[in-house]
C-alpha cells in the first residue's frame, strides 16, 4: 500500500551567515514568491524584499478573520446585534453581515499566498479602498443614524480598526510595488552593489 504524497512548495535553504547579517528567519523560505538573481539563488536582498509581501498577507489574513467573525455575528444574531447597537434595523445588520462574509472570503483568498506579489499589491489596494469606503460609511452612521451611545462607540472603534487595516495595506502594497519596480530597473544592480 502506498501513501499519497502532498505537493510541496520549492524551498531554498538560507545559510546561517546570511541569517545573522540580514535578520532573516531560520529555516526555509518558499521560492515561488522571492525574486532570484541570475543563478536562481535567493540573495539576502531578495529575501528582504519578500518581507513586505509576507507582512501584507498577515494583515490581510487578520482583516479577513475579523471581518468573518463580525459578519457571522451580524448574520446569525442579527436581532441581538441590532439591539446592542440600539437600532431596529435588523435586516440591514444581517445584510451587512452577509456582505462582510463575502468580503472576508475574498480577502482570505488574496491572503492565501497563491498570488504573485504584483497581483497581491493591486488586490491589497482594492481591499484598502473598500476598507476606506467602510470607514466613510461608519462615520456617516455615527453622525446620522439612530444608535445608542454604546452603538456609536462600537461603530467608531471598529471604524478605527478598519482604517488601520487600510493604512497598513496601502503602505505594504506600495513597498511591494517599489521593490518590484526597483528590481527591474537597469540601475538596480548598481544601487544594491554600493
Amino acid at each position: 500500500m502506498t501513501t499519497p504524497t502532498t505537493p510541496t512548495t520549492p524551498t531554498t535553504t538560507i545559510r546561517t551567515d546570511e541569517i545573522a547579517t540580514h535578520n532573516i528567519p531560520t529555516g526555509t523560505i518558499p521560492t515561488d514568491d522571492i525574486p532570484t538573481g541570475r543563478t536562481g539563488a535567493v540573495t539576502p536582498a531578495s529575501a528582504a524584499e519578500h518581507r513586505p509581501a509576507r507582512w501584507l498577507r498577515c494583515v490581510l489574513a487578520v482583516n479577513a478573520a475579523t471581518s468573518a467573525v463580525t459578519g457571522a455575528l451580524a448574520l446569525s444574531a442579527g436581532r441581538a446585534t441590532a439591539d446592542a447597537l440600539g437600532t431596529g434595523a435588523v435586516t440591514v445588520v444581517r445584510v451587512l453581515g452577509a456582505g462582510l462574509l463575502l468580503f472576508a472570503l475574498d480577502v482570505a483568498l488574496l491572503a492565501s499566498g497563491r498570488l504573485r506579489r504584483p497581483t497581491l499589491a493591486h488586490g491589497a489596494l482594492a481591499v484598502a479602498a473598500l476598507d476606506a469606503a467602510w470607514v466613510a460609511g461608519s462615520i456617516a452612521v455615527v453622525l446620522g443614524a439612530e444608535l445608542s451611545g454604546t452603538g456609536r462607540a462600537v461603530v467608531a472603534v471598529q471604524a478605527i480598526g478598519v482604517a488601520d487595516f487600510a493604512a497598513l495595506q496601502v503602505v505594504l502594497a506600495r513597498r511591494i510595488r517599489r521593490g518590484d519596480a526597483g528590481a527591474d530597473h537597469p540601475r538596480a544592480a548598481v544601487r544594491t552593489a554600493g
